[in-house]
């Protein structure tokens, strides 16, 4: 994410055409504008939904909030002064910002990561070893490790705050010492990477687990919780792809632009590929709160209740087709 900084840099705009960044100027604030506005309320809505209905308050659910949260503070403390890095124009917001707003780029990424990692193992365990987990895999545990999560993407973002700066007190930049590219690498791997690594043997055990014949003889209830273990493991899978491809482009972008260096690429097609993938990660903080209503029974559940008439609406236009069809 610290890649960002570039689009302050009068060296990185000279090459490229006006018409593309008078274009951008104005389509990419309001683009960021939107999924700010979309991304706040729909996880807002979900933080309700899990604070408010007992039944909603699992394990799985705890790290949800988490991870809403994470994406509500990436849209309200970073998407606002992302978006005026694409107008040509000085850094408006004084040196505090400068260091806060890419810190907190830092600790929502760092935030994200690990909880989707967290939400994971969880989800392994309560699959794979049910029994061995009851102990385990508590509420006040799921608390803990979400606090240590933000605690370890603080203690992360450290650098952030260290060497970012405002230049000439206009631009707001990066200067890094000879270890630079070490961070980068440490951004890719340990934050990208490892935990994409650690999801992915989670999710292989998982799936080989639920995905086996059932045997003769299990009762209904067996058949229905194993029916809900799979559609909430299928939900956070869902998540977890969203997450990784959304985030790819940018960690791709990143590690181009610090290793190339004096050699990157400067022209209309690198400048069109760091919007989109700067987009798309932005983008991925809406996206949660849409599955969950797609894929998650409870959660549509008490969607509904929370927004009856929006629901009672649909529903008395579906009758009324109906109705009108048969007759």
């Amino acid at each position: 994410m610290d890649s960002l900084s570039a689009f302050n840099d009068s060296d990185y705009r000279a090459p490229i055409s006006y018409e593309l960044i008078e274009v951008f100027s104005w389509m990419v604030p309001i683009l960021f504008g939107l999924m700010t506005i979309i991304g706040v309320a729909g996880n807002s809505l979900v933080i309700y939904v899990i604070i408010r209905h007992g039944q909603m308050k699992t394990v799985t659910n705890y790290y949800i909030v988490n991870l809403a949260i994470t994406d509500i503070s990436f849209l309200l403390f970073c998407a606002p002064f992302t978006a005026t890095l694409f107008y040509p124009s000085p850094w408006l917001f004084g040196a505090f910002l400068c260091k806060f707003v890419f810190m907190m780029m830092q600790v929502t990424a760092t935030a994200t990561c690990l909880t989707l990692a967290a939400m994971s193992v969880d989800r392994y365990k309560a699959i794979v070893r049910p029994l061995q987990s009851l102990r385990s895999r508590t509420t006040n545990l799921a608390l803990s490790v979400s606090i240590a999560i933000w605690t370890a993407s603080l203690v992360s973002s450290i650098p952030a705050i260290l060497y970012f700066n405002l230049d000439d007190d206009v631009i707001c930049v990066e200067y890094w010492p000879s270890w630079r590219m070490a961070y980068g690498l440490y951004g890719a791997i340990v934050l990208y990477l490892i935990p994409l690594t650690v999801i992915s043997v989670c999710y292989a055990l998982m799936l080989h687990k639920l995905w086996r014949r059932v045997v003769p003889g299990d009762v209904y209830n067996d058949q229905q919780n194993l029916r809900h273990k799979r559609r909430t493991t299928k939900m956070v899978l869902v998540v977890v792809l969203t997450f990784a491809i959304c985030w790819l482009p940018v960690h791709v972008f990143s590690m181009w632009y610090r290793f190339a260096q004096q050699r990157f690429p400067v022209n209309d097609a690198t400048y069109i590929f760091k919007v989109i993938s700067h987009t798309l990660s932005y983008a991925n903080s809406c996206c949660n709160p849409f599955i969950y209503a797609f894929m998650g029974e409870n959660f549509i559940r008490y969607f509904k209740k929370a927004f009856p008439c929006c629901f009672e609406k649909n529903r008395q236009g579906v009758t009324s087709h109906a109705a009108n069809t048969v007759t």
